[in-house]
Parts: structure tokens; sequence; C-alpha cells
């Protein structure tokens, strides 16, 4: 890849922008919305349901529904060790950027900052940008969402659903507030049965069996033969119901966002430091916190001559990790009652500010990867 091919498949890229002002738009359908009262009220929260429970599973599931590349398994599994310890230290991690605020705030910001919105931005942009090489995004994007998945489905929950201690003991001190988690059935119950968690543990299964000897016994359209864990291939209705259902999770999170924006003080929080501070962690931060971790694992696997991490497989991750945050944050922060009307507005301006630094991450780490030689 020259640099040239680098500059024009990101900031001459169509489906980028594409992608960028069709969010600003269903945004802002949801602001009209609530706005003008058109539909019932809290509305948002049926939303919540639907992309928690119906449509933000199956997203998890077709995304492990891909071959197995076994020329590329290596450097799988290394893009899939550095997204388990980029995504576990983010996600226990990023709210001590927000130690001297209370902990309501600390813990929501903190994962506002933790997840990106990685199957709506990062992934789609460079499979529009490089098309050719679908099977190598699709394999490495499950991998290294691995951790993702896991964590959201489990992590993120835990810290939204902490409830207050001794309420009525507070003091006027809002920076006093403390969280006490009784570790039981009651609260582990939403982590061990979330419909997301369990469909990544399948979709998980169902990649990694695909090394069964003897395994591919499905011909597919092609003439080949394919694994019976590719349920999508034989199975009738599986890939299109996967589809649909997936397809609706960013769209009506989109729409909450709108609503929940329209019920707050956007002008406000626009004058509030702490919410450009939050922006400034997940869009330039983040993105340099991981390119440091890929980095390090490209220098190892270059001393050694045991792997090689292409520049592809950089700048997915970069663009991955340098998207807004996830509107499953927005979900959680609306289901649970925490921060919801601070969350929804600085996810907005997270997607506003990434017309500028998300193509900007893409750009840097292509160019990295063409100029150092750590990289293939």
């Amino acid at each position: 890849m020259s640099i040239n091919e680098l500059i024009n498949n990101t900031f001459g890229n169509f489906n980028f922008w594409s992608i960028l002002i069709a969010v600003i738009v269903v945004i802002g359908i949801g602001f009209f919305l609530q706005k003008k009262q058109i539909i019932i009220k809290d509305w948002e929260k049926v939303l919540v349901k639907i992309v928690l429970y119906v449509a933000l599973p199956a997203l998890a599931l077709k995304s492990f529904l891909v071959d197995i590349n076994t020329s590329t398994l290596t450097e799988a599994f290394i893009v899939m060790l550095i997204g388990g310890i980029f995504f576990t230290l983010v996600t226990f991690g990023s709210q001590f950027f927000f130690y001297k605020t209370r902990p309501s705030l600390k813990v929501s910001l903190g994962m506002v900052v933790a997840f990106p919105s990685a199957a709506y931005f990062g992934f789609p942009i460079l499979l529009a940008s490089f098309s050719e090489q679908k099977a190598e995004i699709l394999t490495m994007s499950s991998m290294f969402l691995v951790a993702f998945w896991i964590l959201l489905s489990t992590g993120a929950i835990y810290y939204f659903q902490k409830p207050l201690l001794n309420k009525e003991h507070l003091t006027s001190d809002l920076n006093r507030e403390t969280y006490k988690y009784q570790l039981n059935w009651k609260n582990l119950k939403p982590v061990v049965l979330n419909p997301v968690l369990i469909a990544t543990f399948i979709g998980f299964l169902l990649w990694i069996s695909q090394l069964i000897p003897g395994i591919n016994l499905i011909p597919n359209s092609k003439s080949d033969l394919v694994s019976i864990s590719r349920i999508d291939v034989y199975i009738p209705g599986v890939n299109k119901i996967l589809e649909i259902l997936s397809l609706m999770a960013s769209p009506l999170a989109w729409l909450a966002i709108g609503t929940v924006v329209a019920k707050g003080q956007l002008v406000k929080a626009l004058k509030n430091k702490i919410v450009w501070y939050t922006v400034f962690l997940r869009n330039i931060l983040m993105p340099l916190i991981a390119l440091l971790i890929i980095l390090f694992f490209a220098w190892i696997g270059d001393l050694s001559h045991g792997f090689r991490l292409s520049t592809l497989v950089l700048m997915l991750m970069i663009a991955i990790v340098a998207s807004p945050t996830a509107t499953t944050i927005v979900s959680y922060a609306i289901a649970f009652h925490r921060e919801q009307a601070l969350v929804s507005e600085t996810t907005s301006l997270t997607i506003l500010t990434s017309f500028i630094t998300l193509p900007l991450w893409i750009f840097v780490a292509g160019l990295i990867g063409i100029s150092t030689g750590l990289f293939t």
C-alpha cells in the first residue's frame, strides 16, 4: 500500500462520511420526535430493551460466523490477545480518569471512555475501503472483539448496576457517594444470563470448532466444503435473520440517544469541561494506548521472528478503538438510570468529533504500518 492509496482510502472514503452523516441524521430524528412529543413517553426504554435483548446478541453471534484461515491463525490469536489486554485494561481502569468526581459519574463516564462503537464505525469503514480483503477484515475484527463482547456484557453491566449505599447518610457533597456491590445470584443473574454474553460464547465455540479435523462436510454455493459449525451457510434463514436483527442495533440506539439528549440540556453540556475531557479520552487517548500496545507486540514479533502483523490489521484495530462511544453504553445508562443525559450528550459529541479524529487515526496507523518495517 502506498501513501497515496492510504490517503484516498481514508479521506476520500465515501462510505465513511456516509456512515457519520447517517448517525447524525438518525440522532436528530430521535431529538425531533421527543421535542415534538410525537411518540409516547419514555419510548426510548422500549428501544433499549430491543437493542439489548435482540439486536446485540444477533450482532455478536453473526460476527463469529466466518471461515477460519489457518495460514493467519497465529496472527488471529495475537490480535485476540491484544484485544483482551486492551479492553480489560480500559474496562477496569478508565474510571480512574474521573477519580475526583462522584462515583456515579466516575463509573458512567468511565464506560463511555472504555467501549467504542466497534461494529458500526471502524470495522465497516475499513471494509468499505478494502473490500477485496473482506475475509481477513471479518476474521481479525471478530478476534479483536472477543474480549470487547465479553466485557461489554459483564464488566459494563457490573458497573452500571452497582447500587448506592446508605443514601440517607449521604452528605451534600456528592463526591461522598459510596457504592456497595453484593455478590449474590440476584446481581449475577443479569451478567451470567446476558443474551450478548451467551451469543458471544456460542459464536466463539462455533468459530473455533472449525479447527476440528474432518469437520468440513457441508458444500456451499461455490462447491467448496465448509464446517458444520457454519450454521449460516446451510440452515435456511439463519444468515438473513441475524443480518436483519443485527442491523437494528445502532439505528435504534441512535434514536434513543436523540431522545435522551432532547430531554437534557445540550447547550449546558457543551460548556461542561468534563464532557470535553471525556471526548478527549475516548477519541484521542484510547487509540494512543491501543497503538502503543500494538507496537509493543509488533516489536516482539519482529524481534523473535515468531509472527508478523499486517498494516491492514493495525489499521483495523486502531479504527475500532478510535470509533466514538458504543451506543450500548447509552442503552445501559438508560436501562439502569445512571447519568443517562450526560452519557447521551457525551456520546453524541464523540460522534461529532470523530468526523475529524477517526480518519486521522486510520491515516496515522496506516502511515506507521508502511514506514516502520514492523508490519507486513
